[in-house]
Formats: structure tokens, sequence, C-alpha cells
């Protein structure tokens, strides 16, 4: 299954306020561009001025999916212009975790590059690949709100 590039509704600068002690991530979005957004901007963010339009109300990236069997998943960022890492917001950090039990579970997904939120309005394409490790199971990704 993979998980496309949506966005949420949720504004990244709001997001992360309410879950900095969780993410642990600089503060992304603000207008301010004092946190590396512009360093860290692809190319298409030529300048300064340019980066600070564009981080004044971005999207993150966030994803809620839902996983219907035991398993262990892992996922991965496959795209080789962006070096991005993937960690859980609920569950194990890092690029996998394991589903101990069948039903319904909820687990949001953050998709980070250099510790920053990707967020829509870098213009980011990044797509997300989630892959049975161990088992068999089937994986439902819908977008969060």
């Amino acid at each position: 299954q993979t998980l496309t590039c949506d966005p949420t509704l949720y504004a990244t600068s709001q997001y992360v306020a309410a879950n900095q002690v969780i993410l642990g991530v600089p503060t992304c979005g603000n207008g301010v561009c004092d946190a590396g957004e512009c360093e860290q901007c692809p190319t298409d963010c030529l300048n300064t001025i340019a980066c600070k339009r564009d981080c004044l109300v971005p999207q993150c990236q966030t994803r809620d999916p839902t996983f219907l069997a035991a398993s262990e998943w892992a996922f991965e960022v496959r795209e080789a212009t962006v070096r991005a890492t993937v960690a859980w917001y609920a569950g194990a950090p890092g690029m996998r975790v394991i589903i101990p039990h069948s039903g319904w579970l909820t687990w949001h997904l953050q998709v980070a590059q250099y510790h920053i939120l990707l967020c829509e309005g870098f213009r980011y394409r990044v797509t997300v690949t989630a892959f049975a490790v161990t088992g068999n199971g089937t994986i439902t990704v819908r977008v969060g709100e």
C-alpha cells in the first residue's frame, strides 16, 4: 500500500506546537524561517523571501494507517532526491513497528527531512511504502483529519 502525498488539515506550526514533546522537531511554517526551513527547502524555493512566503501556512504530511492483521511492518521513503526518515507519532520510533494483534489499530506516521516535517508548501513529492517483514497482513491507509 502506498501512502500518497495529500496533506492533512493541520497547519504545520499548530500541529508541531501541540505535539512538540512527542515529535521533537523544530517549529516549521511560522513565517520566520529560523529553524532551518530555508536552508532545507528544495531547489524550487530559491531565496529567503520566497521561502518565507511558502512557510506561512504549509500543511503537515502526516498519515494515519490502520493495520488489519498482526504483522511486522516496515516503512521506507523511496525517493532518491529526498533524504527523509520515517518516525512514529505513537509506537516504536524508527522505520519499523510490530503490530501485536489483529483489529483496528491506529498509528500516526510522520515523514521528516533533517528533523523538519515535510510540508506541502515546500512542494515535496514523497512516496512512502509499507510492506510486511514477517507474517501476512492487510493494511488500509486514509488521510488523517
